[in-house]
C-alpha cells in the first residue's frame, strides 16, 4: 500500500513541475503613447524586463495616431514582470530620423533606453491603456553621449 501512495505523488509531482516548465502567461497591453496628452506617432516602444530572462523583450510599433500593442516575439502581449519602457525611433537603426517634431524628439531622448525611469507593470490585461510620457526632468546619472563616425565610408 505505501508504494502504492508514494508512485502516485511521484506522478503528481512530476505533472507539477512539467505544468510549471511551459512558457508564461502573456497580459495583453494595447493601447496608445501620448506625450502630454496628445498621441505620438511612429515610436518604437520596447519594454525592457528588470530582471533578465529568456524571454524576448515585449516591443511595439505605434501607428500615424499613437495607437500599439505589445508583442512578445510570436505571443501577443507581455509576460508578467516589471518592465522599464524604452521609446526610440525606428529610423534611427539606418542612420535616419522619423521626424523633428519637438514632441517627437523630447520623447525619444527623455524616454530612451539610457534616461528613462519610467516603468511598467504586466499584472492585468490592459486593452484600452494609455502610455503617458509625460514632460519631467531626468534626474538620474550624467548620460554621455558620444557621436558615432563611420570611419569605413571615409578612407582618411
Amino acid at each position: 500500500m505505501m508504494v502504492r501512495f508514494s508512485a502516485v505523488g511521484a506522478l503528481l509531482s512530476l505533472v507539477a513541475m512539467m505544468v510549471g516548465c511551459g512558457e508564461p502567461d502573456y497580459y495583453r497591453c494595447a493601447g496608445v503613447v501620448t506625450h502630454d496628452g496628445k498621441p505620438v506617432p511612429w515610436v518604437q516602444i520596447t519594454f525592457q524586463p528588470e530582471i533578465a530572462d529568456s524571454v524576448r523583450p515585449p516591443i511595439a510599433m505605434a501607428d500615424e495616431n499613437g495607437r500599439f500593442e505589445m508583442t512578445s516575439g510570436r505571443n501577443k502581449g507581455v509576460p508578467p514582470g516589471t518592465y522599464i519602457v524604452h521609446i526610440e525611433d525606428p529610423a534611427a537603426a539606418d542612420g535616419g530620423q522619423t521626424s523633428t517634431e519637438p514632441d517627437y524628439l523630447y520623447v525619444i531622448d527623455r524616454y530612451s533606453p539610457y534616461k528613462s525611469d519610467l516603468k511598467y507593470v504586466a499584472d492585468q490585461h490592459r486593452t484600452d491603456f494609455e502610455l503617458k510620457l509625460d514632460t519631467k526632468e531626468y534626474t538620474g546619472p550624467e548620460v554621455r553621449e558620444d557621436k558615432i563616425i563611420n570611419t569605413t565610408d571615409n578612407p582618411e
